[in-house]
């Protein structure tokens, strides 16, 4: 099995979301929403989301 290749290796995609780990599945579900709400399209973007500390 190939290893994933990296955004910078491959930067056309439909769009990636990396989230750091949270338990708290309503509230990633949240955090998600609010970095995605204003982009028209996700195609080529890499969004990344991370739980408060």
């Amino acid at each position: 099995m190939n290893p994933p290749l990296q955004h910078s290796q491959n930067p056309n995609h439909a769009g990636i979301i990396v989230c750091t780990n949270d338990r708290n599945i309503e509230r990633l579900a949240d955090r998600i929403n609010q970095a995605i709400a204003y982009e028209t399209t996700l195609i080529n973007k890499l969004i990344r989301v991370n739980c408060p500390q």
